[in-house]
């Protein structure tokens, strides 16, 4: 039985729309974020290196960093936006240091984005980190190393 010249085409139709299916894994690995990657818990107001790498070279025109803190769907607040490309080679390390937000969460992702001429590539954490928020006592961060009394006496 011969098969109809339409029956070819959607079958090219469906193998082509599988390949691109398939290779949209490795199109969003142009990027990889290395740290944070989840597990970590960051403290809100310390400073933390967020750390990437490029995995397939592009004309990068800037790199762009959010955070969310209800997971991988967002919504995503903007870190930085517009870093400069610097070293755009494969393997090249970038680094930014960040100030971690006071947003509580255990949920939270990082998201670096590689913003080229053409298609623009991203890799998020892989898991989901913490931010707890701290204790700060003005006068006691910094190395002062003078004493703290209490005024309220100790309970046997």
């Amino acid at each position: 039985m011969k098969v109809p010249a339409i029956s070819k085409l959607f079958r090219t139709f469906v193998f082509g729309v599988l390949v691109a299916l398939a290779s949209a894994e490795t199109a969003f690995a142009h990027v990889a974020l290395d740290a944070p990657n989840g597990g970590e818990t960051l403290t809100a107001g310390t400073d933390y290196t967020i750390t990437w790498h490029v995995v397939i070279g592009h004309n990068t025109l800037n790199w762009d960093l959010w955070y969310s803190t209800t997971g991988v769907m967002g919504p995503w607040v903007p870190i930085e936006l517009n870093l400069p490309p610097g070293d755009i080679s494969t393997g090249a390390v970038h680094t930014y240091e960040w100030t971690v937000p006071d947003a509580a969460s255990d949920q939270v992702r990082v998201r670096v984005r590689q913003d080229n001429t053409t298609s623009d590539y991203l890799d998020i954490s892989d898991n989901d980190l913490t931010i707890v928020t701290g204790l700060f006592l003005d006068g006691f961060e910094g190395g002062d190393t003078s004493e703290w009394t209490s005024t309220t006496p100790a309970t046997p």
